[in-house]
């Protein structure tokens, strides 16, 4: 049967190959083999298959590239300070952070929430200036007294109202104390849509908190991690030599 020209193989098909090996290596490979239950050819096909898929990782595009870019971001800090990373306290931490938010930034698994990020906030923003101008206008009018939380916070917001009998007009400086029973309607219909807008705002924060749960639940899952690594890499101070 003539063999298959190479171009013309399946991935899948088994193919034989010629090695040379010294003693010692073949040895060894014998007796790993035999420790692990199965055939020299086995033991090889699986040393070669686990050392490429290693090679894979350690030496992939994604890793090759966020290695140059660290190289890169290294010799930044290093031609700025005039000082090496690796012997100068201040380089070397500001070093840290700059990986850090390469890494951090350049190299998030899931971007997708970024854009639900972005779209929420352009719904955010005319509600959010508007629902400012009107605690202005209200506040000084004395309608409201305060607005629990902070507008540009995910907290959720309140207004405390005061009984109309407080309220007071904008020319209030002027000395006009008595309100006209139109400026009290026009102060009612702009109090009832502050409300209505903290409504929409506390609905889009909510959905905020939802696309963000799960970034954040990964960053604590993430730092605990790091946490067992580091412990786990500390030498147990008890222990002897």
């Amino acid at each position: 049967m003539t063999a298959k020209r190479t171009k013309d193989r399946d991935a899948n098909d088994v193919v034989g190959l010629q090695l040379r090996f010294r003693e010692d290596l073949r040895s060894r490979l014998a007796d790993a083999a035999r420790a692990n239950a199965r055939s020299l050819n086995a033991e090889i096909v699986q040393r070669l298959e686990s050392s490429i898929e290693q090679e894979d990782r350690a030496f992939g595009p994604q890793t090759v590239a966020l290695l140059q870019s660290i190289s890169d971001e290294l010799d930044r800090i290093s031609r700025i300070t005039g000082k090496d990373w690796f012997n100068d306290a201040e380089t070397n931490r500001a070093s840290s952070l700059l990986v850090r938010d390469l890494v951090r930034a350049k190299y998030v698994p899931d971007t997708s929430y970024l854009e639900a990020l972005v779209d929420l906030n352009r719904k955010k923003l005319p509600n959010r200036e508007r629902a400012e101008a009107l605690i202005q206008e209200l506040s000084y009018c004395r309608v409201i007294t305060s607005v629990k939380s902070n507008l540009a916070s995910n907290a959720k917001l309140e207004v405390t109202e005061l009984p109309e009998n407080r309220w007071r007009s904008e020319d209030y400086d002027a000395l006009r104390f008595d309100l006209g029973d139109d400026e009290r309607e026009n102060l009612r219909q702009k109090l009832g849509e502050l409300k209505a807008l903290l409504i929409v705002l506390n609905d889009l924060n909510s959905e905020e908190e939802e696309i963000l749960r799960p970034q954040r639940e990964a960053a604590k899952r993430g730092e605990a991690l790091y946490a067992a690594i580091m412990a786990a890499a500390r030498p147990d101070s008890d222990s002897g030599p």
